[in-house]
């Protein structure tokens, strides 16, 4: 196959090499040699069309008791601070039954401060 043919197929967003053809017998592009489409394979192409798993309807928890394994995410810092002043705040999910808890923080250095409470 031609480097031309590739580079049209790059530039026209990897169309099929078959519609490649049809654009040449129809005058669309000038100056390209007939690609044979049997050959060609364009690994942008492939991974673009692998099958992957769909993710779980359900999520099952492997966790077999509440607190034993604790899921933490600090948010912010937000333009605008909270009625409390608060600019950040960090969520704790329980990886067993999904119960959230959510702290409010005024500065980000806090985080170990509600961790450390948060455990006890």
């Amino acid at each position: 196959m031609s480097p031309q043919a590739q580079l049209w197929h790059k530039r026209l967003g990897h169309i099929p090499y078959k519609s490649l053809n049809q654009m040449l017998h129809q005058n669309c592009v000038v100056n390209l040699l007939h690609v044979d489409d049997k050959d060609v394979i364009c690994e942008h192409c492939l991974v673009g069309h692998h099958h992957r798993e769909r993710f779980p309807k359900k999520f099952e928890s492997q966790m077999t008791n509440p607190i034993h394994l604790i899921q933490v995410d600090l948010v912010g810092p937000f333009c605008h601070n909270s009625l409390k002043g608060s600019k950040y705040f960090v969520v704790f999910i329980d990886d067993f039954n999904r119960k959230t808890w959510v702290l409010f923080k005024k500065k980000k250095g806090e985080t170990f401060t509600k961790l450390k409470n948060f455990k006890e």
